[in-house]
This record gives structure tokens, C-alpha cells and sequence, in this order.
């Protein structure tokens, strides 16, 4: 399955969510996928968190990459649109990865808490 393609950095890359890119992203921001996807939900995205997620998506094709790197890229980026397609992408691979579904926000729940 083909991830999503963004533009940073210069050309067009690949978003890809695999084991490997998994346990990277664990390792940068010290928490593991249930922790990462229960901050990810419960308000605004982090900076380092959408930076690490999408450093991750872009091991596969450059496995050297820095996280540094992708921070410097994103300058020259519109940070959230790329921080929510690899958010997405990462957790449509932990549904695959880990054979457990991750709940979609809707705002049907919002509607009455004005």
C-alpha cells in the first residue's frame, strides 16, 4: 500500500508508516502508539509530535534522515495540512499494523456543548 505524497524538503515524498517507522517515532517522543494517539486527540497537535510523525513517514525512503532536517523543512512548509495527512496515514497503518481501529473524530459529539 502507497502512503500518501507530500511536498517537503524540495520534491514530492512518500509518507510511509511501517514497523520500523513505528518504533522510530515511539523512540523520538519517548511514548508508544496508544499514548501518541491519545495526545494526538485530545486537543491542538503538538508541534514535536506532528514533526516526529512526520519525520517517521519519511524514513523508509531516506533512513538517515534527521529530525532536524524535516523541522528545517517545514519552515519552508504549511505545517498542520502535513501534520494531519501524516497523522492520518500513521494511524491507518496502526490499524493495519495492529489490528485495532482508531476512532475517527466527529463533531456530532460537539454539537451540543455550546
Amino acid at each position: 500500500m502507497r502512503g500518501p505524497v507530500v511536498e517537503i524538503g524540495g520534491p514530492q515524498r512518500e509518507l510511509k508508516y511501517g514497523v520500523f517507522a513505528i518504533r522510530e517515532i515511539e523512540r523520538e517522543t519517548g511514548m508508544d502508539v496508544y499514548q501518541i494517539l491519545a495526545k494526538a486527540s485530545s486537543g491542538p497537535l503538538p508541534i514535536g509530535l506532528g514533526l516526529a510523525i512526520i519525520w517517521g513517514g519519511l524514513l523508509h525512503a531516506l533512513p538517515g534522515l534527521k529530525v532536524a532536517a524535516v523541522a528545517n523543512w517545514l519552515d519552508e512548509a504549511d505545517f498542520m495540512p502535513l501534520a494531519i495527512t501524516a497523522l492520518e496515514a500513521f494511524a491507518a497503518s496502526l490499524n493495519r499494523t495492529l489490528n485495532f481501529k482508531v476512532e475517527e473524530k466527529t463533531d456530532e459529539g460537539d454539537q451540543g456543548k455550546n
